[in-house]
């Protein structure tokens, strides 16, 4: 059983002070023997501190490092049950090769989070692959690993679907998932399609809050949820690219829009190319053009006053306060984080609340690592990624009322698929489910994507 432990920093006057590890910096440790696993150590140690011991040390860079150290676990846990003989288990992390990483990633498919009680998200065994590639990939750069172990590209993430009634690998002392949150593995199976329909938008939107406009005079609304709700809902933009939105994007809109005419502002589109997106690959987006003067309300007023809070918090603390480079922040009653830069999480939260509050909710069956009983849970019946799903089909059946004879096509370069394949395989099922559903009687908010709003 492999465990993980935190160091405690030494006094002020302690001669060996200078070269110890930071409070609260995570190692690895077999329980069994006591023994520290030193390749994890100096794994973590290299990326995270200097060579001269001096700590790139913060509260992001121990939560990041903290992860890391429960995926190493994870795997050196893993590598303590592989068979090697007949009634034979155990495996030197060194002696390690390919087909135990492949046989890995298969069967974290099976593993139960302790968190969700639930099989584990794509992007969880995705996060644990990566961090265990890049533990080799430092292994072989020092000198310390001579194995195969990436020889070929193992393809990261889920395969297959979860089975939550076989579990094919359970481990004594499996890895704890608490410092993950729990949006994260709330939002059901990867790959399914659960696009809003028009009146669980209405009735998500009411939950999120009012839009700046929407705020009486001298009131400071708190506007951020809504707008990036609506920002992903009629762009298709992925949770992580809105929270990666800047200030310049906002007013490089707002000088399109002053040129439009009337009907243009009510009714039109403005282009923005982003950067930040999936693989870097820019892209061009349609913005809605009712939604801009909307964002630069929040600028000018809700953001501005989160910078302000954050600014003068800081100040209190004889700390500089640098304001980030994002859009969307935090709210300035958030203490010592007002005015900061919002983590997409924060937003994913946000909106899988206002689902639950809205009433949207799905039973779930979850799995006790502990007991193997299994039970029923009430979640959210949406994630955040949903917008961007609901995006894509409101998008099809509005191009399909206006006789677009290649829907798919626009669609594709509006999500930023460089496959046309990748879109029409999300999508083609579901929307081709919808329409027979509703017959004749296409959805109003499939109209014109940026008019839903005043419905």
């Amino acid at each position: 059983m492999i465990t993980v432990v935190t160091a405690v920093e030494l006094p002020t006057d302690h001669p060996m002070r200078a070269w110890a590890l930071p409070n609260g910096f995570p190692m690895l440790v077999d329980a069994a023997s006591q023994q520290l696993i030193e390749p994890a150590l100096h794994y973590l140690a290299a990326k995270h501190l200097d060579h001269k011991g001096k700590r790139k040390w913060n509260a992001k860079a121990a939560n990041t490092t903290a992860a890391e150290a429960y995926d190493l676990r994870c795997w050196f846990d893993f590598l303590q049950n592989v068979e090697t003989g007949p009634n034979t288990f155990g495996k030197a992390w060194d002696l390690a090769n390919e087909n135990d990483y492949v046989e890995y990633r298969d069967q974290l498919h099976d593993l139960i989070s302790n968190v969700t009680h639930r099989p584990l998200q794509d992007s969880t065994i995705r996060r644990r692959q990566i961090t265990v590639e890049a533990f080799y990939k430092f292994a072989i750069g020092r000198g310390i690993y001579f194995g195969d172990f990436l020889k070929t590209k193992v393809r990261k993430g889920r395969t297959r679907p979860a089975n939550s009634d076989v579990l094919r690998h359970t481990h004594n002392g499996q890895q704890d998932d608490s410092y993950v949150s729990a949006y994260r593995e709330e939002v059901g199976p990867s790959g399914v399609i659960r696009a809003l329909t028009e009146i669980e938008w209405q009735h998500v939107k009411r939950e999120l809050g009012p839009m700046p406009s929407e705020a009486r005079a001298g009131e400071l609304t708190k506007s951020r949820d809504r707008l990036a709700s609506e920002l992903s809902c009629s762009t298709g933009l992925r949770v992580d690219e809105v929270s990666k939105l800047t200030p310049n994007d906002v007013f490089n809109l707002d000088s399109h829009w002053r040129r439009l005419s009337q009907d243009g502002r009510d009714s039109g589109y403005i282009p923005l190319v982003v950067t930040k997106t999936k693989r870097l690959k820019p892209r061009t987006i349609l913005v809605p053009a009712y939604l801009v003067p909307e964002l630069i309300a929040y600028v000018e007023g809700e953001r501005k006053a989160a910078v302000n809070a954050g600014r003068a918090y800081a100040k209190t603390k004889g700390l500089v306060f640098r304001e980030p480079k994002t859009l969307f922040v935090n709210h300035n009653n958030a203490g010592h984080n007002a005015g900061k830069a919002i983590r997409p999480q924060t937003l994913s939260y946000a909106f899988s609340s206002a689902c639950r509050a809205a009433g949207l909710l799905t039973r779930v069956e979850n799995l006790d690592p502990e007991t193997m009983q299994s039970y029923n849970q009430m979640v959210s019946s949406h994630s955040f990624h949903d917008l961007r799903h609901t995006f894509a089909v409101w998008k099809y059946f509005a191009l399909i009322a206006e006789k677009d004879a290649e829907p798919w096509k626009e669609i594709q370069i509006l999500l930023g698929h460089a496959q046309l394949s990748t879109t029409t395989d999300l999508y083609l099922h579901v929307c081709a489910i919808e329409k027979a559903r509703i017959g004749k009687k296409v959805m109003q908010a499939t109209r014109k994507l940026g008019g839903v709003h005043n419905a």
